[in-house]
């Protein structure tokens, strides 16, 4: 596993984050951790957190908090998302929220009540927040402030056991994670690495609930893509082995056959013949 990148911060810090990302789904290539609290808002959009190895599922307008010296990043599947990052020490607020703060620590992921009330607090912080005045600071503390009291006293929907992913819904996200990036260098280990897991337990974990292992199944989803380039497409078989994934246009003419019992080229010439 990659070790994870480290960060810190001065004291009385804060950092507001908004990012909204299109295109194609996002994910952190490694771990990190740091010397301050964080708080995640999903504001529109699906992702998986995962925090000191265990998965947790994610859906629009939940809360993650993060506490220090705590691994952890964030995969996204959808092509779209939204999200605000809140970052501060404990010195930035008052002390009298230490031991609720805390107990977010055991129960990281956070479902609001009332997401209306959550989405207006971060309107009305988001004001102020990229404001550099003593004035806007004092602001920002104030609606931090009432974010924590809201949380602190408006229970999360949800316990933390119900955003773990079963081992079957575990899986189900690695085999949507491939048929997305299977024309990446994608490897058993940096899979397994990517979702938090050891290679070895994930690999049989994978065969158990596939039927098969994950080489051959990443392989059968790249085939499939160029088995769809070749009907659908006027690519070269030398452009088609790049666009699914593979190093080789000899080898993957040998696989593609040994699949499929017939060559790339005579699979495109019998596709165009019944086409006629």
């Amino acid at each position: 596993m990659l070790i994870p990148d480290i960060y810190t911060a001065r004291e009385s810090f804060f950092n507001y984050d908004w990012h909204t990302g299109k295109g194609s789904p996002n994910t952190m290539k490694k771990y990190h951790v740091h010397n301050f609290y964080e708080i995640y808002f999903l504001k529109s959009g699906k992702c998986n957190y995962i925090i000191n190895d265990k998965t947790f599922c994610l859906n629009t307008n939940d809360l993650v908090f993060i506490s220090p010296e705590t691994k952890h990043k964030s995969i996204y599947f959808s092509k779209s998302f939204e999200r605000i990052v809140l970052y501060f020490t404990k010195d930035y607020i008052n002390s009298v929220f230490d031991d609720f703060v805390n107990s977010f620590t055991e129960n990281p992921v956070y479902v609001p009540q009332n997401p209306i009330i959550i989405n207006n607090i971060f309107k009305d912080m988001n004001q102020y927040a990229n404001l550099k005045t003593e004035m806007s600071d004092v602001m920002v503390r104030c609606y931090l402030t009432e974010l924590l009291a809201y949380m602190h006293n408006n229970p999360s929907l949800h316990s933390n056991a119900e955003f773990g992913l079963t081992p079957k819904e575990l899986v189900q996200q690695v085999q949507r994670y491939i048929c997305q990036k299977y024309y990446d260098d994608i490897t058993l280990t940096e899979i397994a690495s990517e979702f938090g897991y050891n290679s070895t337990y994930f690999s049989k974990l994978f065969k158990k609930e596939t039927g098969i292992n994950f080489k051959e199944y990443l392989l059968n989803v790249r085939l499939s893509a160029a088995e769809n380039f070749l009907r659908t497409s006027t690519f070269s078989v030398s452009k088609i082995t790049s666009l699914c994934g593979f190093n080789d246009s000899n080898h993957f003419s040998n696989l593609f056959k040994e699949k499929k019992k017939l060559s790339p080229t005579e699979f495109r010439n019998q596709f165009s013949e019944m086409k006629k």
